[in-house]
């Protein structure tokens, strides 16, 4: 997928996901409950262990790997420029 400043790759699982959490919230609304928090059902939304996002920007070629492992993030930066 392209952005603004280069490329976004993830996974499918969190495609899907953010996908059907952004329907849902044009659908309703943003729904808070009593302590301001947004609560907005993920519930039929595809899960995963390890979920994985990729960014690579452009004109500097600097990609990020970022991955998710239950709640622990993991990002490794390369910014080798190609031969």
């Amino acid at each position: 997928m392209f952005y603004s400043k280069g490329l976004k790759y993830y996974s499918q699982n969190a495609y899907l996901r953010d996908s059907i959490m952004d329907a849902r919230t044009k659908k309703h609304g943003f729904v808070k409950n009593a302590a301001g928090d947004m609560m907005i059902s993920n519930d039929g939304t595809p899960k995963a262990v390890i979920e994985h996002k990729v960014y690579k920007t452009y004109p500097d070629f600097k990609i990020n790997f970022i991955n998710k492992i239950w709640l622990d993030f993991y990002n490794q930066t390369d910014d080798r420029k190609m031969t």
